[in-house]
């Protein structure tokens, strides 16, 4: 774990002084509308046979989106040739006509998460004797095992080391059979001839992330360092091409000039327009998705874009950005901040005008920025956002609307209501036009080239960003060095796996005493589901008691009450790092079955078992807790305010008219809760109150397909209290369970989306890296629940399914599948009902961790 830092974002940056161990802080930007390429023609190597290539990437073009796939390749203008790109499945490929070799990627995780960074090493030693040593591609510093290749001889890789061959990053015009563009940004290139690194010369694992090092490494002959620190162009010691390993290997730049230089980095991520996001329109993007080209019907009525990076709230969160629209000067658009609508940009509400404030909440057009024209096709719009308490400034070449002074906090155009301290940055077209729409969030004020004359760049109070206009005091431009700091988090005290984890083991052969997992933390509840044969879900929990049982269980699939659920033979105990099982018969029960697969997620919550524990302090009484008040005190309970999960046990009290309150022992209304009995003779359903589909308080049933329905109950939880009645949740002298939670930045977001019904799925913004996933469509009483997670399908695409209503084995689906993303997921499978139903509505619950700090997935 990392040392604890404050929550302010004016102190803690990226960089080596903040949480990365070595900065890197420059990129450059490739295109494939500018046919950009980076070449050098390589002298005698150090060896023909051995080499390393280590980079950061950045993907902003994908699909059919991607026009040209090249990252690295060498050859000569004949048949000679390696190429390293990605096929049209977005799969990282090799194919080379050195010893008749071809590469495959069989296995091969795909490529499409534009929000952040990848870091890639290719490890080539054609003299090892064994064909999986001779080529080796890590990805985010593992090695990506399922790599699938032909035969690879022991002869010399001629063709990307060898004397008078040209080596390219990007296009490759030059030589044969090769695309002349790209789509991507590039970091911190580092290539050794005639040595074969591990990633761990180039990289280390941080609290869960791969993060960069200055490499100590020794380059050879024909080894080379490209940092993009300089400007200028040509191969020489101070262009954007120059070598900086000592070995003045400079290399020659094609389609890349000074404004592709960019601050945009692996330590110092920032936001663009989002591809991933499907309006049902065909968008063109382009500049390293800052320009969203309208050069045709680009713009029809209702088109809109979301950026990849919240605005998240917070002390003193303020941001910066700004926008122009080059060759256009009429019709009207939206640009300003606010949240992802299911699947939509809200815009049923505005109406007249150019520029808007941009206020989802709104229900009125009072916010409209009516006075705020576009005076020439180059009008550079600015806008300044208060993420601390939802204001928002907008202004022009003129100054500020509205006589507006964001720096003092007042004559703001508006102020966002029901702000809940995060927010996308937002574009909307209300009519078909054409022309570049075009942003700069800091990292480039020449506007992909299109900037007007007469302006000085300038940056934000702390340093970072360059834009037209300077900044508003206190306002910074929206990288992950602004965004402050979260209570779990990367770069705090407290991790994310700290509070929710997954253990994967394989049951042993025989009887004895077996442990399993690597946790960071003793499980409060657990969740453990066999993978490769039909068997139960089996729930237990530290409130009822998770030490030394067997009788405890509970089944999601089913309405039966705790008791050994097909525990036959198997003792179970949590351990401080995962789980006990005392076997006495390794061939009965489900829990742990001679040799077969199992799952089990695992949460933290307050501590042990029959106390009244929040965050881990124990209580005697639920009254000292501070759990009485409603009309049911817990009989036990297990609380973390900071991970913003309770567990509950209590007696129901047989009131339904009106319904009892239970105190939840949370700092913020749970956005849903579960409620299951107990008892043996009580065969009743699981209870999912939500409030995530529309607002207001609903339920499911997590045991069946049911759609949703309004509950009877219709009390929304408070900050305090939640509500029971009916003898599922509140028969009079039983005993029930409660398991509530709300969304906590950097561990957790709960809510909805809509079905779009096409193979480009929806996207859903979770302002984190998703770890686990479950979803239910609310409108198909026909269809299941589902879970996915990154320990079972370790690389994109997801299809690993486990279905908490059913008791099926794991399965590879071809119709199920989805790809879990740096800051959200993207659905990817077309009219399938359980993920993408055309106007369907899905909830979701996400655990990952924060998105300060990602890695591409």
């Amino acid at each position: 774990m990392s040392t604890p830092v404050g929550s302010s974002q004016w102190i803690y940056a990226s960089g080596a002084a903040g949480f990365y161990p070595y900065s890197i802080d420059n990129s450059v930007r490739m295109s494939d509308a500018s046919n950009s390429q980076i070449y050098w023609q390589a002298g005698t190597p150090s060896s023909g046979n051995i080499w390393t290539a280590s980079f950061w990437f950045k993907k902003y073009s994908i699909g059919a989106g991607q026009a040209a796939n090249e990252m690295f390749s060498a050859g000569s203008s004949g048949a000679a040739y390696m190429f390293w790109s990605w096929d049209s499945n977005e799969k990282f490929t090799f194919q080379s006509t050195a010893d008749g070799n071809k590469g495959n990627t069989t296995g091969s995780p795909v490529f499409r998460d534009v929000g952040a960074w990848y870091h890639m090493v290719i490890r080539a030693d054609t003299t090892q004797g064994t064909q999986a040593d001779r080529l080796r591609v890590y990805l985010n510093g593992e090695q990506l095992t399922t790599w699938g290749t032909d035969s690879i001889g022991t002869s010399a890789w001629d063709y990307i080391n060898a004397s008078g061959f040209n080596q390219y990053w990007g296009g490759a015009s030059g030589i044969a059979n090769a695309n002349p563009g790209c789509n991507f940004y590039l970091a911190d290139i580092n290539f050794c001839d005639g040595q074969s690194y591990a990633p761990t010369e180039f990289g280390e694992t941080k609290n869960g992330l791969w993060v960069p090092i200055n490499p100590s490494v020794t380059y050879g002959n024909n080894g080379y360092r490209l940092e993009f620190k300089q400007t200028g162009t040509g191969a020489d010691a101070n262009g954007i091409g120059a070598d900086t390993s000592g070995n003045n290997n400079h290399f020659t730049v094609a389609g890349v000039t000074a404004h592709d230089v960019v601050p945009d980095s692996p330590t110092l991520n920032y936001p663009t327009w989002n591809p991933l996001v499907n309006t049902g329109q065909t968008l063109t993007f382009a500049e390293g998705n800052l320009n969203l080209d309208a050069s045709s019907t680009f713009w029809s009525s209702g088109t809109w874009n979301q950026s990849t990076m919240g605005v998240v709230g917070g002390s003193d969160a303020k941001y910066y950005f700004e926008f122009t629209m080059n060759g256009n000067t009429s019709g009207s658009y939206v640009i300003g901040v606010g949240r992802q609508n299911s699947s939509a940009i809200d815009t049923t509400h505005y109406t007249g005008g150019v520029v808007y404030y941009y206020n989802r909440c709104s229900s009125d057009s009072t916010n409209t920025v009516t006075g705020l024209t576009v005076a020439s096709s180059l009008t550079i719009i600015r806008l300044a956002f208060d993420a601390s308490n939802g204001k928002v400034w907008i202004g022009n070449n003129s100054g500020w609307f509205n006589s507006g002074d964001p720096a003092a906090g007042t004559g703001e155009v508006g102020t966002i209501s029901g702000y809940d301290g995060e927010m996308l940055v937002a574009i909307l077209n209300r009519s078909t036009n054409t022309g570049d729409q075009v942003v700069n969030f800091g990292q480039d004020d020449t506007f992909a080239g299109f900037k007007p004359s007469g302006s000085a760049s300038a940056t934000d109070n702390n340093g970072y960003g360059t834009f037209y206009y300077t900044p508003p005091t206190g306002f910074l431009a929206l990288n992950s060095a602004s965004l402050p700091e979260t209570t779990i988090g990367p770069n705090s005290a407290e991790q994310a796996d700290d509070y929710f984890d997954t253990i994967l083991y394989t049951a042993a052969t025989s009887n004895g005493t077996y442990t399993h997992g690597n946790l960071s933390f003793r499980p409060d509840f657990s969740w453990i589901k066999n993978r490769n044969n039909v068997e139960r879900h089996f729930l237990i929990d530290s409130v009822r008691g998770n030490t030394s049982v067997f009788d405890k269980f509970l089944v999601s699939n089913s309405t039966s009450g705790e008791g050994a659920n097909g525990t036959s033979g198997t003792t179970f105990s949590v351990t401080d790092t995962g789980y006990e099982f005392v076997e006495v018969s390794i061939n009965s029960g489900e829990l742990y079955f001679n040799n077969r697969t199992y799952v089990g997620w695992n949460w933290k919550a307050g501590g042990s078992s029959n106390t009244f524990n929040i965050d881990g302090t124990g209580y005697a009484t639920a009254s000292a807790a501070g759990l009485t008040g409603g009309n049911i005190a817990a009989d036990a309970a297990s609380i973390s305010k900071t991970a913003g999960i309770s567990i509950l046990k209590y007696t129901g009290d047989g009131s339904s008219s009106p319904y009892s309150t239970i105190k939840h022992g949370l700092d913020s209304p749970p956005e849903f809760y579960i409620c299951k009995s107990l008892d043996a003779g009580n065969a009743d359903n699981w209870v999912f109150f939500h409030t995530l589909a529309d607002g207001t308080h609903d339920f499911m049933y997590l045991n069946l397909t049911s759609a949703n329905s309004n509950s009877a109950i219709n009390f929304p939880p408070t900050s305090t209290t939640v509500k029971v009645g009916g003898n599922a949740t509140n028969e009079n002298n039983k005993n029930f369970l409660m398991i509530a939670m709300h969304s906590v930045q950097g561990l957790s977001k709960f809510g909805s989306y809509i079905g779009n019904g096409s193979a480009d799925g929806t996207f859903v913004y979770t302002g984190h890296r998703v770890k686990w996933l479950m979803v239910k469509n609310t409108n198909n009483a026909a269809t299941s629940w589902w879970i996915m997670d990154t320990k079972r399908s370790t690389f994109n695409v997801m299809n690993d399914f486990l279905f908490p209503n059913l008791s099926n084995a794991e399965s590879a689906s071809t119709v199920l599948f989805a790809d879990f993303l740096s800051n959200g997921f993207k659905i990817r499978n077309g009219t399938y009902a359980e993920t993408n139903a055309s106007g369907n509505k899905y909830i979701y619950l996400a655990f990952g961790d924060n998105f300060k700090y990602p890695n591409a997935r």
